[in-house]
């Protein structure tokens, strides 16, 4: 942390994509089950478990998968992650999210 005792600017420039990979990480790492929990499943959403459309989007098929994703993300941070703030990027997550 700076001196403020804010984060330092270098790296909260890159927090969203961290917080993401690290949350998927995360998830890829509890096991089978909680993938199986979160992961998009249609007659699940139809009977009721609506965060699947939002938890769908942070587990993955396996490790490869979860790199290639991670991979793409970086290179959508690297090219457009000045262009809004962290606000903005949630939103833009959320919408997207819900979109697809």
């Amino acid at each position: 942390m700076s001196v403020s005792g804010q984060i330092p600017k270098a790296f909260g420039q890159y927090l969203p994509p961290l917080v993401i990979l690290a949350i998927s990480g995360l998830l890829q790492a509890s096991g089978k089950e909680t993938v199986l929990l979160l992961r998009y499943d249609r007659q699940a959403i139809l009977d009721g478990e609506i965060w699947r459309l939002l938890t769908g989007h942070l587990v993955h098929l396996g490790w490869r998968h979860l790199a290639l994703n991670a991979v793409g993300l970086w290179l959508i941070w690297l090219l457009f992650g000045r262009e809004w703030s962290v606000r903005g990027w949630l939103l833009l997550f959320l919408l997207i999210a819900l979109g697809v």
